[in-house]
């Protein structure tokens, strides 16, 4: 505050000459030492002055009246909503009474797409003396500068008053800000430590503290979320090149986690894997969407994507995966040759597919053997694993049990060297239906046996359940139905270990 000293001097005096004098404070928690004394001394001055302070945290003095509030409900189920605030900054603006009645399920609208901001609300309900509700609700939805850049009656525009709240924070702070802003539905802890490095916790704790985001409980760990209004302000505010930064540290990060996430899946904790996917699995996609400019980043975006495919069917977001890998694949068949080795597997197997519904088998067959020469020479081992998986798959089609059998063989051994001995051991399924293909019962049923107990060693309860399951059809087979249903139950028991839902 400018001429502080003479600011207080005036505003004891104005306080002194009321009989029922009220003081508010906001951020009272984020008091500096002087703040707090002049308060104090204020208090002291003026024995029937009353102090109202709002604050984010407990205050530790015991003799302060604590009252808690909850936040705007954004639905207008309840009486202290944020639809209420909305209309209540309309009637104030001069909007007429008979069209707030009227169009209720569009304020209702306007107030869950602002997140119940009451900043956003108040500019929000400057236009309603203007423009009809309904009208409004999809203005903001395709162009939120009503909002952002063209001030309301009585407030500047929000961008106004985001970019004053972000000249005021260090340069970390603002990209940490950004970064927030570009997650889709916020950042969980592990990605915001990936995004913004060791300290993130002072950085989200800064913006958490200046209300420029929140913490929101997810299915695995605490979410830090920029809601929606604010977030189209900062990204108005701020200019090209930190957005461009913010975003390529976004991306990065989320194909990063992925690749992580992918290894734990599969080989380590799955469950608590699968619940982390459930927060971060829309950062993932759009991250994934946003790299078909880049041949490096698309053939690491497909090929993440790709053995994804079914984590993102257990947590129920397939079908938004199959649009994001649809539109990459199809991106990555025009930008990729036949003879490239860094393909992606997808693409190939894309071409591979095209040519088998065509009914051309051995040119399909030769495209993925091709594919997999090509990653002969290469030191990695997964992604010639992969390929090998995809080739016996396509011998398989071609009635070639035997070269299957061969491909299966030395992807398991694949597998295992590149530290992922649950795949191996997956890939032992295969193996198991060549042998049965082959007329070779005896190896087949010696093989299952070695899986089975190679799978519990490992504690991969999706494949001990897979396993048991093939028990469980040989036991139905020979008529053995007690026996058929006791190793059906713990085939269940088994895969629901793994976070599915089993039928």
């Amino acid at each position: 505050i400018q001429n502080a000293g003479e600011v207080a001097k005036g505003l004891t005096q104005l306080l002194a000459d009321y009989r029922h004098p009220l003081l508010v404070l906001d951020d009272l928690d984020q008091a500096s030492a002087e703040m707090r004394t002049w308060a104090d001394q204020l208090m002291q001055t003026i024995p029937h002055l009353k102090l109202l302070g709002a604050a984010r945290r407990r205050p530790p003095d015991p003799g302060i009246v604590i009252c808690d509030l909850t936040t705007f409900a954004t639905d207008d189920t309840e009486a202290n909503s944020a639809t209420e605030l909305l209309i209540s900054f309309a009637r104030h603006f001069g909007a007429k009474e008979q069209e707030l009645s009227a169009d209720r399920e569009a304020l209702g609208l306007i107030a869950e797409h602002l997140d119940g901001l009451p900043l956003a609300l108040e500019i929000a309900a400057a236009w309603l003396p203007l423009i009809e509700p309904r009208t409004l609700s999809q203005k903001l939805r395709t162009s939120p500068e009503l909002i952002t850049r063209q001030p309301g009656a009585g407030r500047d525009s929000l961008a106004d008053c985001v970019s004053a709240i972000c000249n005021d924070l260090t340069p970390e702070d603002r990209d940490a800000l950004v970064t927030l802003c570009l997650c889709h539905g916020g950042s969980g802890e592990a990605l915001a430590e990936e995004m913004l490095g060791s300290d993130w916790v002072w950085r989200v704790r800064t913006l958490i503290d200046r209300s420029l985001a929140l913490r929101v409980s997810g299915h695995a760990e605490n979410r830090f979320v920029v809601v929606q209004a604010l977030r189209e302000a900062v990204l108005v505010v701020e200019s090209e090149e930190r957005v461009g930064r913010g975003r390529r540290t976004w991306r990065d990060a989320c194909l990063s986690l992925g690749e992580k996430a992918y290894f734990e899946v599969n080989e380590r904790d799955r469950r608590r894997w699968l619940l982390w996917l459930r927060d971060e699995g829309g950062n993932i996609l759009a991250a994934c969407s946003q790299t078909s400019h880049d041949k490096g980043l698309l053939s690491k975006a497909i090929d993440l994507l790709d053995r994804m495919r079914s984590p993102f069917w257990l947590i129920s977001q397939f079908n938004e995966y199959r649009r994001v890998m649809d539109d990459l694949i199809a991106t990555g068949v025009e930008v990729f040759p036949e003879n490239d080795a860094s393909t992606p597997i997808a693409v190939v197997e894309a071409r591979v597919q095209d040519l088998t519904s065509k009914g051309e088998l051995h040119a399909a067959i030769r495209l993925a053997a091709l594919h997999r020469t090509a990653l002969e020479g290469e030191a990695d081992r997964l992604r010639l694993a992969l390929a090998l998986d995809n080739e016996g798959d396509v011998r398989k089609l071609a009635t070639d049990y035997e070269g299957a059998f061969d491909c299966w063989k030395r992807c398991a051994g694949l597998f295992e060297e590149a530290g992922y001995p649950r795949h191996a051991a997956w890939i032992e399924s295969k193996l198991i239906s060549a042998d049965r293909y082959l007329g070779r019962f005896a190896e087949a049923r010696a093989r299952r046996q070695i899986a089975l107990n190679r799978a519990r060693e490992l504690g991969d309860d999706n494949s001990v359940g897979i396993y048991l399951k093939m028990y469980a059809v040989d036991a139905l087979e020979r008529r053995e139905f007690d026996e058929a249903i006791r190793l059906a139950e713990a085939a269940v028991a088994a895969l629901r270990r793994t976070g599915e839902t089993v039928t």
